[in-house]
């Protein structure tokens, strides 16, 4: 009787499970609208206390930010660099050296901020996560129209305690830990976790609403390799669209002194 209930279950949650697209668009939609600044601070763990940059990002949507990154405490004057994300494209400035490369998958602070379902749909059939099918549009003229069938690349999932649409193939034991994919809340369709085909895996948690529709994670957490770092949101406000800043003058020579440097160096110059 237990096997018929639980199969029972099974097939309606699987019925249960939005379209893909419908789920992308939701998620899009907590990315709010307008231009936000948002101040947060990423933690670097090291002894005696963890090694602590502050983060202020001007963003108006996934293809345009701007990143400032300053020190904290006895490195707050010494440490100091802005990045520019543009057109898929990301330049930093040292100096009169301008270096522009390009943005890749790996560039993790796009993803909680698509605002164009099409768009999050394309970089997950980049990475090879869903079929180019998502995008299709069916019009429906009559209910023989209606597609009832479930998606193979959609999934219920559970992350943090609650459950997940989740997107990807399933994971094996062999690869469980490895296996790339996008987490989102079941009822907030929030962005809740998300692993990338270089193994590094993103976890946010304690969402909270802010102006305009944007829904936005206060922690996360940023595992790759055997490194890890904890980002947590300081504030979140409002800005009017203006020209952009010119670049400030960057100092990274205080680096020199920091115990946790090549941790800093490859969490930059990978993820962000």
């Amino acid at each position: 009787m237990k096997i018929i209930l639980l199969c029972l279950f099974t097939s309606w949650a699987q019925a249960f499970i939005p379209k893909g697209a419908l789920i992308l668009q939701k998620a899009s939609e907590n990315a709010g609208s307008g231009t936000y600044v948002i101040e947060q601070e990423v933690q670097f763990p090291a002894s005696p206390e963890a090694f602590v940059l502050k983060e202020t990002w001007v963003i108006e949507g996934e293809n345009q930010m701007r990143l400032t990154v300053s020190g904290t405490k006895e490195w707050k004057d010494l440490i100091h660099w802005q990045v520019i994300y543009s057109g898929g494209q990301k330049t930093v400035q040292f100096g009169n050296k301008r270096q522009v490369v390009k943005i890749t998958e790996d560039f993790i602070e796009r993803y909680f901020h698509f605002r164009n379902s099409e768009n999050f749909a394309n970089a997950l059939i980049q990475m090879k996560l869903v079929p180019a099918s998502i995008l299709n549009k069916k019009i429906l003229r009559t209910l023989k129209d209606v597609d009832d069938q479930s998606e193979s690349f959609v999934r219920l999932s559970r992350v943090g305690g609650v459950i997940n649409y989740a997107f990807g193939p399933p994971a094996t034991p062999e690869n469980a830990d490895r296996s790339a994919g996008f987490w989102f809340e079941q009822d907030q369709f929030v962005l809740r976790k998300f692993r990338l085909n270089s193994g590094v895996e993103v976890q946010a948690e304690r969402f909270s609403p802010y102006l305009r529709g944007l829904n936005f994670p206060r922690k996360r957490t940023v595992r790759w390799d055997n490194s890890q770092v904890q980002i947590q949101t300081l504030s979140v406000s409002g800005k009017s669209p203006g020209r952009g800043a010119s670049f400030e003058t960057s100092k990274i020579d205080g680096l020199e002194s920091v115990a946790v440097k090549t941790a800093i160096l490859e969490f930059y110059n990978r993820y962000r």
